[in-house]
């Protein structure tokens, strides 16, 4: 009358995972912070290059 269960676990399969989902949220979480920094750099530093380049232009 007794009887045995096996259960597989599925742990193998999450520690497989794990690094890549580890990884691929460095990555998008980079490009964010890349985005970022340049959105502010651009709006801090906007005015001056669009100067920078109406100045070419004038002088051309």
């Amino acid at each position: 009358m007794s009887e045995t269960y096996t259960y597989e676990s599925e742990s193998p399969a999450k520690s497989k995972t794990l690094p890549w989902l580890i990884v691929l949220l460095v990555l998008v979480g980079l490009c964010c912070l890349t985005c970022v920094c340049a959105f502010l750099v651009l709006s801090l530093f906007g005015t001056n290059v669009g100067n920078v380049f109406s100045d070419i232009v004038i002088g051309i």
